[in-house]
């Protein structure tokens, strides 16, 4: 049977500093104070009887009932209960409140008390142990906040570092490729006015050429990232004479040594044997180690170049007697946007790649790399290790480069019949008037649509395209073309001339049909080398 309790006297039962408990005739509980459902452990008034909440024999609990049900005086009783491996006995008072009726039953109010026979501190030495049980688990958790929030401050010190040295890295990049392009942009203007003298028209082409070669440096740096990055950096790796590298790098960063009367010294151990790796990534690792140390270096210092076997790895070792680098620096010296002065009065410029992808090329090859300074302006010492054999250098596939023939064979375009494309009119007439100058006849189309009829009425011997251009790009043109029949030019071969230069843009020319693929800038000898290569020549 439901039981309706009066709001007001549910709240005044509540409010009672003492256990007191409203129970219907039968002992069910209707409504239960604070101080009552803890004694009793109840979470909340339930639909539980008296009798199943005490440890007494439930005869004498009806017992007890029928007693208060009979009166409306408190009369005293007693029970026990069970809690946390104890027995407590508890004294009590009820009464009948409100008499049974045919519809509703008696309502008995109850309080009780622990006894006094019982150690009266016993409940409270409960609470308090329970106070403490509390505080110890309110102070873990602060604790943990507290080392929790420690950790956030110092990821959010990190991230504003890393955004910093973003921010830093995108002002020194727009600085790095701005640099080199108003010296193009001043000079082309000087040479389109025409009153330049001889020697000055040489120093301004000069510097063109120079400031286009530090702009596709920077450039071939930031797609290294990229590739680094993504997992996508190809190694074409083959046994190779690791001396022969070293001696190339050496070679080619001799001038610049020399320009700043640095003294180059090498000791270079011969016979050192093959190892398995990529040529051309151990001489950029070369390349910029020296070129680093020639940089840094002030004019009359010296660089020292070593290059020996410990144990099963050969070891090369580039050390200055340069700028050095800050002992709080150099745990970051090899980190990608990081440089220790990336001020606007720095005295050297560059992007501050050049160690990341050091390490990260060493480390394809199965070596390591570590940096040493004693402190700045005290020198550095780069240290690189590849292993003879380079167990874990990952396998990659590797799209094989065309041959390129010697000098004698660029030059023979003589007599070759061309089809160029390229949706860039500035670009276009510089391919075309280099091709022609190389004695190539030439067909010029601005568009692909344009270029797949000039292949079908023109039957050239190679075609040179662009890639990206609007409406169909050069995928789809080779596509097309060599859907052809072979006697409309479906075998034309051709050649990619563009700006996508990554190692993923080669690969899906060559499979669209491609016979080579010239990322721009263009290198004006390969190119002519490449198109003689395919023409056959």
């Amino acid at each position: 049977m439901s039981v309706v309790v009066a709001d007001g006297l549910r709240a005044t039962i509540g409010a009672l500093p003492e256990a007191a408990l409203l129970l219907s005739g039968t002992g069910q509980v209707l409504v239960a104070n604070p101080a009552a459902r803890d004694a009793l452990s109840l979470v909340a008034a339930t639909d539980r009887n008296l009798a199943e909440l005490v440890s007494d024999d439930p005869e004498r609990v009806a017992s007890m009932l029928r007693t208060w049900r009979r009166t409306t005086e408190p009369l005293p009783g007693s029970f026990s209960v069970a809690q946390r491996s104890q027995t407590f006995t508890y004294g009590c008072k009820g009464c009948t409140i409100a008499a049974a009726t045919d519809t509703e039953p008696a309502l008995v109010f109850v309080r009780f008390w622990l006894r006094g026979q019982d150690n009266p501190f016993l409940l409270l030495n409960q609470k308090i142990a329970e106070l403490n049980e509390e505080i110890s688990r309110r102070r873990q958790v602060e604790e943990g906040l507290r080392g929790k929030e420690a950790i956030l401050r110092d990821r959010a010190a990190e991230a504003e570092a890393l955004n910093r040295s973003k921010d830093e890295f995108l002002a020194t990049l727009s600085h790095e490729l701005r640099t080199p392009l108003n010296a193009v942009l001043g000079w082309a203007r000087l040479l389109r006015e025409g009153q330049l003298d001889e020697n000055q028209r040489r120093k301004g082409i000069e510097t063109i050429e120079r400031s286009a070669h530090a702009q596709a440096q920077l450039i071939e740096e930031m797609l290294d990232v990229s590739r680094i990055v993504t997992g996508k950096l190809l190694l074409n790796v083959q046994h190779i004479d690791v001396l022969q590298v070293v001696e190339a790098a050496l070679q080619a960063i001799r001038p610049a040594a020399e320009a700043k009367e640095i003294d180059l010294h090498a000791v270079l151990e011969p016979q050192l044997g093959a190892v398995m790796a990529d040529a051309d990534r151990l001489q950029q690792v070369c390349w910029n180690l020296l070129s680093n140390a020639v940089k840094f270096t002030p004019r009359r210092g010296s660089v020292h170049v070593l290059l020996g076997a410990v144990a099963s790895a050969i070891e090369l070792t580039v050390a200055d007697n340069g700028r050095g680098i800050r002992a709080d620096f150099l745990p970051y010296v090899f980190d990608r946007f990081r440089q220790q002065d990336p001020s606007t009065t720095r005295s050297s410029g560059g992007l501050g790649l050049g160690l990341s992808i050091v390490r990260s090329l060493v480390e394809l090859h199965g070596g390591t790399v570590r940096a040493m300074s004693p402190g700045e302006g005290r020198g550095t010492s780069f240290v690189v290790r590849i292993p003879r054999v380079a167990a874990p250098v990952v396998a990659r596939p590797v799209i094989p480069a065309p041959s390129l023939p010697g000098p004698s064979q660029a030059a023979g375009l003589v007599g070759l019949r061309l089809v160029v494309v390229d949706d860039d009119p500035d670009a276009l007439e510089l391919m075309t008037s280099l091709l022609e100058h190389a004695g190539a006849q030439v067909t010029a189309a601005s568009s692909a649509a344009g270029a797949f009829e000039a292949v079908q009425s023109a039957r050239p011997h190679v075609l040179v395209s662009d890639i990206g251009m609007p409406g169909e790009d050069g995928y789809s043109l080779m596509r097309r073309v060599r859907l052809l029949p072979v006697e409309a030019g479906g075998s034309t071969p051709a050649v990619a001339v563009t700006a996508f230069a990554r190692a993923e843009d080669r690969a899906r020319a060559l499979e669209c049909g491609f016979q080579a693929h010239v990322p721009k800038p263009v290198d004006t000898s390969r190119l002519l080398a490449v198109i003689a290569n395919v023409a056959g020549r």
